[in-house]
């Protein structure tokens, strides 16, 4: 496991690591049409061992104290480009949209809130 990102997290090492091992939190699917107020989030990268492939994991940590989280490919590109775009790793609010493929498959997008 690699991080490639985090945010929030402050030298806090008891949250890295229950925001890294949570399996009880909530998937960003339950989400969607939804304006989230972020408190922390981290994004890591992972092998796969039986395939060896590279997928990226991200966990959030509401103000709410939800735990939330992704490997949705579509939503951390999207992610990943605000950013990059913000020239900063805050993310303090976002949208969970959803788009459809043209073969017809839902997939989750990030969307930047509009105030």
């Amino acid at each position: 496991m690699n991080i490639c990102k985090e945010w929030g997290i402050d030298g806090n090492k008891k949250l890295r690591y229950n925001l890294i091992e949570s399996k009880d939190g909530h998937s960003l699917t339950e989400f969607i049409g939804q304006r989230l107020q972020i408190k922390a989030y981290i994004l890591t990268e992972e092998t796969n061992q039986q395939t060896g492939e590279v997928g990226k994991l991200l966990k959030l940590i509401t103000t709410d104290n939800e735990i939330i989280g992704t490997s949705s490919p579509s939503f951390i590109q999207g992610f990943e480009r605000y950013l990059d775009c913000m020239e900063t790793d805050e993310c303090p609010e976002l949208e969970v949209g959803q788009g459809t493929s043209k073969s017809n498959r839902r997939y989750l997008c990030f969307k930047a809130p509009m105030d």
